[in-house]
């Protein structure tokens, strides 16, 4: 009976937290590398597209999946807080360029605001947020 108590006590349970909330840090830090969503923001319209990223020393690799489904790779750089980088389709190329900020008071890059060039001629805004899993029941 005492060790449940000693288990459940405030300061145990505290720590449990601590813990809980380190390990959603570390899926987070590290880069880039990771599961996103753009959201085409400007202007308004266009469905979210999911892009999975890798980082590795300032190079960003990765795929970005098309309204009709399409694995579309991606490739970049990052730099300091500035990422660059062309989704490169089989009926179009994007060229992104964005600054990376955070949220939630996280201090890893969750977030990425920027502008984009499509098709060659249109241009507009765009937000990836990172697709933050260790927070919500995510399937994809």
């Amino acid at each position: 009976m005492k060790l449940l108590k000693l288990l459940f006590s405030a300061p145990i349970l505290a720590a449990l937290l601590m813990l809980l909330v380190a390990y959603g840090h570390a899926q987070t830090d590290g880069g880039l590398t990771g599961k996103w969503t753009a959201k085409w923001v400007d202007p308004v319209g266009g469905k979210p597209n999911k892009i999975a990223l890798t980082e590795s020393e300032s190079v960003l690799t990765g795929t970005l999946t098309s309204d009709d489904g399409e694995q579309c790779p991606v490739n970049g750089t990052r730099f300091n807080e500035k990422v660059h980088f062309t989704v490169s389709c089989s009926r179009f190329d994007i060229v992104m360029d964005g600054t990376l900020s955070h949220s939630m008071g996280h201090s890893a890059d969750d977030e990425i605001d920027g502008t984009y060039l499509a098709y060659g001629t249109s241009r507009g805004k765009f937000r990836m947020e990172r697709d933050l899993c260790w927070i919500e029941n995510c399937k994809n």
